[in-house]
């Protein structure tokens, strides 16, 4: 028989990076992770989310924050993405246990219904991709393709993705909002800006 090596049964543990949530407590999880990728320009960089807040290549996201530790073994997990990524940000999503389903989108509009267009280098984008996927089978309503929601300020969510989960997903109320950046009546949130736009909000 091999000898067992030894174990540092007093080595402090790994930090717990979710602060007050607690761990597979959650049927459903928002997760709009600040993704890093590369600016053409300095223009570009200066309207990029490198300008607001610190980002992570996708793989330091898997590795850091393993959002597999907050999910009930049947979750749902709504991650935000974006199109020059989306590759990588599938491989996270993987990475975290959960099997890809499929892809929604966020029509991003004024509030005059008017439709934003954004920045970009080969494609000026008017939406934002939601990725669909499932530990288990949690059930639910099927989302629509797409939705329309108000544009505000840089990587602020809008609240017709909120009502839009209230209204497909009326079982799933163990809830979590992750990198979120205003906190929310029946969602546990977390985040280094969790409660930015709270007073926006009220």
């Amino acid at each position: 028989m091999k000898p067992q090596r030894s174990v540092d049964l007093f080595a402090p543990l790994p930090p717990w990076p979710f602060g007050a949530l607690r761990p597979h407590a959650y049927n459903l999880i928002a997760a709009d992770a600040p993704w890093k990728y590369e600016a053409y320009s300095e223009r570009g960089e200066a309207k990029g989310a490198g300008a607001q807040y610190e980002c992570l290549e996708a793989e330091e996201i898997a590795a850091r924050f393993p959002v597999q530790d907050l999910a009930e073994p049947t979750c749902l997990l709504l991650c935000w993405a974006t199109w020059p990524l989306i590759d990588r940000q599938l491989a996270c999503v993987r990475a975290w246990g959960f099997e890809f389903k499929s892809i929604f989108v966020w029509q991003k509009v004024f509030p005059s219904g008017k439709p934003a267009i954004g920045t970009g280098y080969r494609v000026r984008s008017m939406c934002e991709p939601v990725i669909v996927a499932t530990r288990g089978d949690p059930r639910h309503r099927a989302f629509p393709g797409f939705f329309a929601g108000i544009r505000r300020e840089h990587s602020r969510k809008p609240e017709a993705f909120y009502e839009l989960v209230s209204r497909c997903c009326p079982g799933l109320r163990r809830r979590a909002d992750l990198f979120a950046r205003q906190s929310r009546e029946g969602w546990d949130t977390w985040g280094n800006e969790a409660t930015k736009f709270d007073e926006v909000a009220s």
